[in-house]
């Protein structure tokens, strides 16, 4: 492509962007701005090389801080963000009302925000709900922890409250045995679009299990409400069916963010195994009932992981084309001849299971340093999906 071609290109893209917004922000890992462009002084009153270092969020005013560091954190690659109307910080922006969108693009680590005025047209878009084909699910409950994880450590930094509500539609499994696909599939995507419009960011909601629904929203959320909508769409269903929910208070200045990821864990579990008949209040409460009833569980599953009182197991992983040997697969064995799997379901409910995993990482980082004899063997160990979303195991 020629010079002029790329600069016609660039000018074309500019001005279409320039069309939908007036200050665009890049966002770094740290969440720190690192780049700005377009109407800073307008709508913020700071020039843009003064609002470079700043915190995005703190452009904002707080009470909306929550609900944008929950659309960031769930920011799908190469996908925009749905547009949000929200207010500036009264001492930065004077309150005003303006439109937020960004993105996550590919091969880029930063977050693409876009920021813009409102008239009356944007904002009745910002307001309405936009759904596409992709937006028609709920979240998984690994993703839905991690999310509500994210909301919930932002709110006690602000001092802000948000709470958990647990939906349950009792024989959830047999009402759509009773009908069509396509009767259940219009269900599924007008409770996707309730839950959602009431999460703390338009998209903080989870289908735990069929029939089970969880979602992170703000301390002021008239529940009543929410179960009387719930209600009237399941009964259109069923007029039978019977729908319980039960809010759970994330009372976070009484508990420290560990114990919150270990509490929010452990009361998604419950309810996925009781449903709203679990006896829990609050994460606080749960979490203190459960750590009472397990304690003696708790201090040997802690010191089976400091001390590294487990065994590994080869098994071998064969080329079943032609019979040779591609790599070991390492497996825990635990000393007391417990069940591995109840004790790593049991760390993953008590929020451990990165910490064995980095036990389990060291074992065999030790077996290949002093016991492989320099081998050029393969081997493979597991991980839970905790780990995976736990900063302090990647570092």
């Amino acid at each position: 492509m020629s010079d002029t071609k790329a600069k016609q290109q660039r000018d074309r893209f500019l001005a279409f962007s320039y069309a939908c917004a007036d200050l665009f922000i890049e966002v770094g890992l740290d969440d720190d701005i690192v780049f700005a462009n377009g109407a800073s002084r307008s709508l913020t009153g700071i020039d843009e090389k003064d609002i470079i270092g700043k915190k995005w969020f703190a452009l904002f005013e707080p009470s909306d801080r929550i609900k944008l560091s929950a659309m960031k954190a769930n920011a799908r690659m190469a996908k925009r963000a749905k547009p949000m109307l929200v207010n500036l910080d009264p001492l930065i922006g004077g309150g005003r009302e303006v439109i937020v969108t960004g993105i996550m693009m590919p091969s880029h680590d930063s977050f693409y925000m876009t920021i813009g005025f409102t008239n009356d047209l944007m904002s009745q878009y910002a307001d309405v709900p936009v759904f596409t084909d992709e937006d028609r699910e709920l979240m998984d409950k690994d993703s839905f922890i991690n999310a509500a994880k994210e909301a919930m450590s932002l709110a006690k930094s602000l001092g802000q409250n948000i709470d958990l509500t647990l939906i349950d539609i009792e024989n959830a499994r047999n009402v759509k045995r009773k009908l069509t696909p396509e009767i259940w599939e219009n269900f599924s995507e007008k409770m996707t679009e309730l839950l959602n419009s009431y999460s703390i960011d338009g998209q903080a909601a989870a289908e735990i299990m069929e029939g089970r629904y969880s979602l992170v929203h703000d301390s002021k959320l008239d529940r009543d409400e929410l179960q009387a909508q719930v209600i009237a769409l399941a009964r259109a269903l069923d007029p039978e069916i019977e729908v319980q929910s039960k809010s759970v208070t994330a009372d976070l200045s009484e508990i420290s963010d560990r114990d919150t990821t270990k509490a929010l864990i452990y009361t998604i579990n419950e309810f996925e195994r009781k449903g709203v008949s679990l006896n829990i209040e609050s994460l606080n409460s749960g979490f203190k009932a459960y750590v009472s009833a397990n304690a003696q569980k708790i201090v040997q599953f802690k010191s089976m992981v400091e001390t590294l009182n487990f065994d590994l197991h080869f098994q071998p992983i064969v080329n079943m084309k032609n019979g040779e040997l591609s790599h070991f697969e390492m497996l825990s064995r635990f000393n007391d001849n417990g069940s591995t799997h109840e004790w790593i379901a049991f760390g993953e409910d008590i929020g451990m299971a990165a910490d064995f995993d980095i036990a389990v990482c060291e074992r065999a980082m030790n077996y290949l340093l002093y016991k492989s004899s320099g081998r050029r063997t393969k081997f493979a160990i597991n991980l839970s999906g905790q780990s995976i979303q736990n900063e302090q195991f990647f570092r």
